[in-house]
């Protein structure tokens, strides 16, 4: 494939190992690996880590300002990187995020991971939640095409921003490469002083529902339970003093653990370790600890909610994600045993997903939308 290609590469350096971060450095490694006639341009918004990126096949590049802001997002799309793609002679424009150029000429292939700020503003500060939702239906309708991750995202962009069905296409994640599918050995040091225990793994805010998890807990532990809670990951900022909050009343808070982020050894360890990850969002665009969880042979508990169902398949239980009473018994039921037929099944839901097979998606994208 002998193509010129601009890429947003700034998820790429957001210095998290989950959710776009990851999808973004898979898909993007992969494609300069695949294509070694192809000409690569990324651009980048701050320094560290871009030389995981060279090739011989590869120009990287960081653009003012670093975006740790909308404003700055506005900033960084509209006029810095808006500038470098017009002014450049690339047959196409790829971003493995929801933000994109405004007022260019190259056809732009651009990839939107969920609506979830459509669907439930009210988890979101309002200015971000209305900025949201003012850029992204401009970009939508502006792209060659979209690029997304799971059949219900794909619904819901046709539903609310009557996208046609032709322009979306399923480019979906698959298992990190950092995780394989085998159970943590016991020569993996875990950092817990606790050998029992469910963990909760992602950013933490209203959309992820601790609040659900939290009251979970308390009837699990009044009922016998004896396991702790695991938090793995850090709260948003405008969230950060609400969960604090809800943390510090809650009866059962010497046995909450709030890890913040961790590294990706030590997140694989700990997540190998749990009893079983709750996953109990009232929205998600994918889902990507689900098949974390399974590649450890790790049970999932799961909201029943938008695209978790189909990322689980027949692998995880699901739950109505506002009743504690339920996940309380849930919990109860998997300190005792692993559902039945579990590894099997988990081990399927793996192999319906594949970075290569996305990957190739995405190349025939390319190919079929790069200008002449």
């Amino acid at each position: 494939m002998r193509i010129r290609l601009d890429v947003n590469a700034r998820p790429c350096l957001f210095g998290k190992s989950e959710g776009i971060s990851v999808y973004a450095e898979h898909i993007i490694l992969r494609l300069i690996k695949r294509n070694g006639e192809a000409k690569f341009r990324l651009f980048f918004d701050r320094r560290g880590g871009i030389e995981r990126y060279q090739s011989q096949n590869v120009e990287s590049r960081r653009l003012f300002p670093p975006t740790r802001h909308r404003l700055l997002w506005s900033w960084w799309f509209d006029q810095s990187l808006s500038s470098v793609v017009r002014k450049s002679h690339a047959d196409l424009f790829y971003s493995p995020e929801a933000h994109g150029c405004t007022r260019v000429s190259t056809p732009q292939l651009i990839t939107i991971h969920d609506l979830g700020f459509e669907r439930r503003p009210q988890d979101l500060p309002r200015v971000l939640a209305d900025h949201y939702r003012k850029r992204t239906p401009e970009l939508a309708h502006r792209a060659a095409a979209i690029l997304t991750v799971s059949e219900d995202v794909r619904k819901d962009l046709i539903e609310i921003y009557s996208i046609p069905v032709e322009k979306i296409h399923l480019v979906s994640p698959a298992l990190p490469d950092f995780f394989d599918q085998n159970r943590v050995g016991a020569h993996e040091v875990s950092p817990l002083d606790t050998e029992l225990y469910f963990a909760v793994l992602g950013a933490i805010h209203p959309r992820k529902n601790p609040e659900t998890v939290l009251k979970a807990f308390q009837l699990y532990r009044e009922r016998g339970g004896r396991a702790a809670l695991v938090f793995i990951g850090k709260p948003f900022g405008f969230y950060e003093d609400a969960f604090k909050a809800l943390i510090s009343k809650h009866p059962f808070r010497s046995d909450i653990k709030t890890l913040g982020w961790v590294g990706q050894r030590e997140k694989r360890v700990l997540l190998g370790r749990a009893r079983a990850l709750l996953f109990p969002s009232w929205f998600e665009g994918f889902g990507l600890p689900i098949l974390e969880a399974f590649a450890l042979g790790v049970p999932v508990l799961a909201s029943n909610r938008s695209s978790l169902p189909e990322v689980g398949g027949d692998a995880a239980v699901y739950l109505e994600p506002g009743d504690a009473d339920a996940w309380a018994l849930a919990m109860l039921d998997l300190e005792g045993q692993i559902p039945a037929g579990f590894e099997p099944r988990a081990r399927a839901r793996l192999d319906a997903y594949s970075w290569d097979r996305s990957v190739g998606v995405l190349e025939d994208l390319m190919v079929r939308y790069a200008r002449a």
